[in-house]
C-alpha cells in the first residue's frame, strides 16, 4: 500500500502547478442530457466487481507501461477506479490525478485517496468543454469510456495536446461499435473517426491492443 509518508518523495511543486492550475467552478456536464449527479447510483456501476471481468482494470493499467515517476492526468475519472491503481503504478515519485465534471465525483475520490492514504492520488474539478491542463504536465492522458461524452472532440483533443510532455502520450480506451455492451450504438464512435479526429490534432495512432471484450485500447503520441 502507498502509505501518506511517501509525500516526502513526490515532486511537491509539479503537483502544486497542477492542481492549481486546473481547478475550476461548479461546471456540470449536461452532455446529450446526460448527467452523472446521482454519485451513489453510479459508485454502484463504477465500482461493480463485475467491472474487473469486462474491463480489465490491472491489464489496461499494464498496457500503458507506467513507470514510477510518470504525472497521469485521468479525465472523466469518476470514482477514481483507474486513478488509484495508476497512482499505484507511479509510486512513490509519480502523481495520478483524476479530473471530473462532477463536484461529488471529485469529493469521492479525494475521500478514497485519504482511505487508501495514498499521498500521489489527487482529484479536481474541471469544466467539460476544455479542462485547463497545465503545459507539459503529463506522461500521459488516460480516458476512459469518457470519449463519447465529449461534444465538440477535435477541438477537445487539440486543447489537451499541449498538457503533454515531450514524448507524452494520449491513452483512449472506449466502446467498439460491435460492442455487445456499453453507451447507446448512436454514441459511439468508430475507431477510424478517433483516429482522424486525433490525427487533425497532430497525433498518431501507435498502439491498438484488442484484449478487452467489448472496448479498443488506443494509444497515441504525437507525429
Amino acid at each position: 500500500m502507498i502509505r501518506s509518508s511517501f509525500h516526502l518523495l513526490l515532486p511537491l511543486a509539479l503537483i502544486a502547478l497542477i492542481i492549481a492550475s486546473c481547478s475550476h467552478g461548479n461546471d456540470m456536464p449536461k452532455h446529450r442530457n446526460h448527467s452523472f449527479a446521482n454519485i451513489e447510483s453510479y459508485e454502484k456501476r463504477f465500482e461493480d466487481p463485475a467491472r474487473i471481468t469486462w474491463q480489465k482494470p490491472d491489464e489496461v493499467v499494464r498496457a500503458m507501461g507506467l513507470k514510477d515517476g510518470d504525472t497521469v492526468a485521468d479525465i472523466g475519472a469518476g470514482t477514481g477506479y483507474f486513478t488509484r491503481r495508476i497512482a499505484k503504478a507511479v509510486a512513490p515519485r509519480g502523481v495520478a490525478i483524476g479530473y471530473d465534471v462532477e463536484r461529488g465525483m471529485v469529493e469521492y475520490m479525494r475521500a478514497d485517496a485519504k482511505k487508501l492514504g495514498y499521498a500521489n492520488y489527487h482529484a479536481e474539478l474541471v469544466a467539460p468543454s476544455a479542462p485547463a491542463l497545465p503545459r507539459a504536465g503529463f506522461t500521459v492522458i488516460f480516458m476512459c469510456n469518457t470519449y463519447h461524452h465529449i461534444e465538440n472532440r477535435p477541438a477537445y483533443v487539440r486543447s489537451i495536446v499541449p498538457a503533454l510532455k515531450k514524448a507524452g502520450r494520449i491513452v483512449i480506451v472506449d466502446s467498439r461499435m460491435e460492442a455487445k455492451a456499453g453507451p447507446p450504438k448512436h454514441f459511439r464512435i468508430p475507431k477510424e473517426v478517433i483516429v482522424a479526429e486525433f490525427a487533425k490534432a497532430g497525433m498518431r495512432l501507435v498502439k491498438d491492443l484488442d484484449f478487452l471484450p467489448d472496448q479498443h485500447y488506443l494509444e497515441f503520441a504525437r507525429k
